[in-house]
């Protein structure tokens, strides 16, 4: 089925996912720097040129779920 095949895929590295995907913006470390960041979502989504829910999707992990 294509749930099979896309579990299949990710299980060998073969799913673009995080700053593999070709319309990333954002890299792992970026990421783990927006969790780590204490300054508000609006000034943190200015920063990296995202939206401030982006950054609140990051740091509730709805987004990025991969990255400890």
């Amino acid at each position: 089925t294509r749930k099979d095949n896309t579990r299949d895929m990710l299980r060998k590295g073969r799913y673009p996912v995080g700053s593999r995907h070709y319309k990333s913006k954002l890299t792992e470390q970026d990421v783990r720097d927006i969790r780590a960041s204490q300054e508000s979502a609006k000034d943190v989504a200015a920063q990296f040129g995202v939206t401030d829910d982006y950054i609140y999707s990051i740091r509730n992990r709805t987004r990025w779920k991969h990255v400890p």
